[in-house]
Order: C-alpha cells, then structure tokens, then sequence
C-alpha cells in the first residue's frame, strides 16, 4: 500500500471517528429510552430485516431456543411491538410480525441523528460537499463490490 494512501485513510478514519463520537449522544438518544432489551431489540430488528419470522427461524437466528423465543416474543407482544400473525400458507403455523409501532421503534432508531447529519452538511461549502459527496461515493461502491465478492 502506498504511504500517502495510508497516512490519509489513516486521517479520514479519525475524522469519521471524531464526527460519530461528537453525535453519538444525538444518536443513541432513542436506544437510551427504548424499555427494551437488547435481546428483544435484536429480535425486532431481525423481523423487520427479514420480514414476519416462525418462532423457529427466530430462534435459530438469534442462537437460542424456541421457548426462550416464545418468552421474548411474549414481553414484545405486551410492548406491542410485535404481533403472532397466522401464515397464509400454513394456518397452523404463527408468524411474529412488527407492528406499526414496532416499525416506528425501528425508524426512530435509524433516524437517530439524522437532524443533525442534515443541519451538519448543510454547513458545507459546496465545494466540500461535492468532494464529500464524491468520497462518500466511492466508499460506497468499495462496500457495495466487497458485499458482491462475499456472495460468489
């Protein structure tokens, strides 16, 4: 690797660190007030990834068993973030769904910030934010072919 690609991916690192620890607090705002679990956080956020999920596939994927599932999936029925829909293909198997307000739960989540994201950028010059656009750009289409690489 080159040194002055290296020195500067080492300079853009400890800005972008920089920039996430002075808006973390903005961020983690909703995560701070939300009343649930991280293990009940990790499954509503499976369900919406993955849309409605068998007590089973939820299990599976958050490494655990079914009846702690159907514990969890209780308390987040309760909280009212999740529903046990029926399966249109199979009546007699239960599907857990997000509600309405589980999907509010989750864009509040992935809005966390977003406010100050905007009024940040908006401070720019339009010479910095079309550089910051074009590097932006880049890094994305970097992720973009690694995540392409993994499926082959």
């Amino acid at each position: 690797m080159d040194a002055e690609v290296a020195a500067l991916a080492a300079e853009a690192a400890e800005h972008q660190l920089a920039v996430h620890r002075a808006a973390a607090r903005q961020r983690s705002a909703p995560l701070m007030s939300t009343a649930l679990t991280m293990q009940q956080l990790r499954a509503v956020l499976l369900v919406d990834l993955e849309g409605p999920l068998t007590g089973h596939a939820l299990a599976e994927r958050l490494g655990v068993s079914t009846a702690t599932t159907s514990g969890l999936v209780d308390r987040l029925v309760e909280h009212g973030v999740v529903a046990r829909t029926e399966d249109p293909a199979d009546r007699r198997v239960r599907r857990v769904a997000l509600t309405e307000a589980g999907a509010r739960t989750v864009r509040e989540l992935a809005d966390a910030g977003r406010a100050m994201s905007d009024h940040l950028l908006l401070q720019l010059d339009v010479e910095d934010l079309r550089a910051l656009v074009r590097g932006l750009a880049a890094v994305r289409a970097v992720v973009e072919r690694e995540r392409e690489g993994g499926r082959g």
